[in-house]
Parts: C-alpha cells; sequence; structure tokens
C-alpha cells in the first residue's frame, strides 16, 4: 500500500483472488473472514475509488461472506 500510495491514481483496480480464504480447497494461504475486513479498511483508506475483479474462489459456502469483508466501506469513509 506505501508503494501504491506513491502514485497519482484516479481510482484502484483490485483483482480479488478469492481462493485466498483459509477454507478454499486449493488455497495454500490461510486469510480468515476477519483478516478480508481489515484488507478492505486498507483499500478504503487510500480514498481512492475501486473497481473488483473477482478470481478464483472455490469455497461456495463462504464466498460471500468474505467477498463483502473485503468490499464493506467504513462508516469514517469518504
Amino acid at each position: 500500500l506505501a508503494k501504491i500510495a506513491d502514485f497519482i491514481l484516479d481510482a484502484l483496480i483490485i483483482s480479488l483472488g478469492a481462493a485466498t480464504f483459509e477454507n478454499d480447497p486449493i488455497s495454500f494461504f490461510k486469510i480468515k473472514n476477519d483478516d478480508y475486513l481489515s484488507l478492505g479498511d486498507n483499500i478504503a483508506a487510500g480514498g481512492l475509488p475501486a473497481f473488483f475483479g473477482m478470481e478464483g474462489g472455490y469455497d461456495i459456502e463462504e464466498i460471500g461472506v468474505y467477498t463483502v469483508n473485503t468490499m464493506i466501506v467504513p462508516e469514517n469513509a469518504v
């Protein structure tokens, strides 16, 4: 995020690789639902419009939860 802040940007395009979730059958990552809230907060803190492109994510029962957790806009965001 610090490297991104060095650039003058109009928006962010984020490839949300949802296969990073801890219960995803092909994941080597172990990102938990609450971790996606932190990711979303960090993205929102940049104050830029963000477009999320979806890719991966094979834990169908929970994909909606952690996807939404990433895209929740905190109350204090502009």
